[in-house]
């Protein structure tokens, strides 16, 4: 996966240690309500309680086909350090693998592409994706790229206007040692969510034991605090003294791995080339539907006959804002299994990130309902969830929150942290939809909640009905807006008093967790 350590050189130098919130009042005065506002409630699915568990589906590409093996690939890297939980060391480790010797990377030509490539290779021409000798890459939906502090400083703002849709970042390698984080995670990462590219992870393998592949679940872990990717956290498998083991080992140290993860509410999946799916992840654990699949084959098309969400198709690429070559990848339909959200569609990532974060579900498991409006008990189960859904006792706060409903223990948690105060007449309306300007009013409230910056003002006359917005939620609206969170409309309009479907809720919650810290 082209994560070049530099070779010895730097795998040695890492052996020997190179390594206001403002106070704002908030209006004690909740939302206007709209008359017309909705008085039916519609549960989200089975899962929109509490304690609901999401289910993925893996999507199948319509072109896999079973043929020669043309030398897919990851890379990976470099020295490792000490588990001391275990009985063997990984410290001073050097990457061996389809990639690597001691190391180094391998340059041999079967391992770089055959053809000279087509002026357009990897590009998207027409609307549709094509390889790298111009043919349409079918199943395509989206291109991405892999990168680790190999890359060095990448300038992410070009990266973005470049055509990258997302892209995969090495965390680290090996056990939990922080001389094995990747020394470009923290700026990449930071990069990502600042300009609201969607990423996802991966961290290179060499674990061997379960201890050891529990440690290394605690280090993507220990990393991913504080941060949401929208994309899986992918196991590198590849390292030649895994591929020695037998296959149930290979499957014990995967599912140890993942099971960890997935346990702290990600999404996982394993990457592999097309000859360890083939011939060395046999085991029956590597068909768990939940994990995704990342394939690695430098070809025209990729010969893998089940099912994966991504396709690495070079190590050759070139993408603006990066010095040298990067691994390119493309996203095989897509990783939801919702029928009525496509990957081409402008609010994929955004659904993408609320699913695979556990802060929305489905209307039930194939139907996300984009078109249909949020309802205010939706919403505020929705903040609920990206609050870690804190235990709550009931009491009668609300005369129309009753006890046992799926959005209970929300709303009186809301009510309890300034986020909602309901109507004023005491009520708080659960069935009711929700406009765009009691949204924004309650995430104001929220980030207040939370003790972030809400010092941030845009100018709502951009907008040309910016004079429209009630009073309660001038601020809000004005801090949405000057963070970033609300974009207005397409046609030119901010629309307060409309209300808000869950695609613009998915959209708007995701800007608000990958911009606000």
């Amino acid at each position: 996966m082209k994560k070049r350590w530099l070779a010895v050189g730097v795998s040695v130098c890492l052996i020997l240690g190179m390594i206001s919130t403002q106070d704002v009042k908030v209006s004690a005065v909740d939302e206007t309500r709209t008359d017309s506002q909705q008085e039916t409630i519609v549960e989200e699915s089975a899962g929109d309680t509490d304690n609901e568990v999401s289910e993925t589906t893996e999507i199948e590409n319509e072109d896999a086909e079973s043929g020669e093996d043309e030398n897919a690939e990851s890379v990976s890297d470099a020295t490792k350090s000490q588990d001391t939980t275990d009985t063997e060391s990984q410290n001073g480790l050097l990457k061996n693998s389809w990639s690597y010797q001691d190391g180094e990377l391998i340059t041999n030509p079967k391992f770089r592409s055959r053809s000279v490539p087509n002026a357009n290779a990897w590009r998207k021409i027409n609307g549709v994706y094509v390889n790298s000798v111009g043919e349409p890459i079918k199943g395509a939906t989206k291109k991405g790229i892999d990168v680790s502090f190999y890359q060095g400083k990448i300038d992410w703002a070009k990266v973005k206007s470049d055509g990258i849709d997302f892209a995969i970042i090495q965390c680290g390698y090996g056990d939990n040692d922080s001389s094995q984080d990747d020394p470009q995670w923290k700026y990449n990462v930071s990069e990502c969510e600042r300009l609201g590219i969607p990423y996802g992870v991966y961290l290179y393998s060499y674990a061997t034991t379960t201890t050891q592949a529990k440690s290394e679940a605690a280090h993507v872990l220990r990393l991913l605090n504080g941060h949401n990717p929208s994309y899986p956290v992918y196991l590198d498998m590849e390292e030649d003294r895994i591929k020695s083991l037998n296959p149930a080992t290979k499957g014990q140290l995967a599912k140890t791995f993942c099971d960890t993860v997935s346990a702290a509410g990600y999404k996982v999946g394993i990457y592999a080339n097309l000859d360890w799916w083939d011939n060395e992840l046999t085991d029956s654990v590597f068909n768990n539907s939940s994990w995704s699949k990342w394939v690695a084959q430098y070809n025209t098309t990729c010969k893998y006959s089940g099912t994966y969400d991504l396709w690495q198709c070079t190590s050759e690429g070139s993408v603006a804002g990066i010095n040298g070559e990067v691994d390119l990848n493309f996203l095989m339909g897509s990783m939801l299994p919702f029928a009525d959200v496509r990957a081409t569609d402008w609010y994929y990532d955004a659904v993408l990130y609320v699913y695979n974060n556990g802060i929305m579900t489905g209307l039930n498991s194939t139907k996300f309902g984009p078109a249909t409006k949020v309802s205010r008990a939706h919403f505020v189960t929705m903040l609920y969830r990206m609050s870690g859904s804190p235990a709550t006792a009931y009491s009668r706060v609300f005369p129309d929150v009753a006890a046992n409903q799926f959005y209970t223990s929300a709303a009186l948690w809301a009510s309890a942290a300034g986020i909602t105060t309901g109507y004023d007449n005491g009520y708080f309306g659960p069935a009711d939809n929700i406009t765009r300007e009691q949204m924004m009013s309650m995430l104001y409230r929220y980030a207040i909640y939370k003790g972030y910056d809400v010092s941030a003002r845009g100018n709502l006359n951009r907008f040309r009905d910016g004079g429209q917005v009630s009073p309660f939620a001038l601020t809000a609206a004005q801090w949405c807006v000057g963070a970033g969170i609300i974009t207005g409309n397409e046609n030119g309009t901010l629309a307060p008093q409309a209300y808000a479907d869950r695609a613009a809720g998915a959209t708007t919650v995701m800007r608000y967790k990958t911009t606000i810290k």
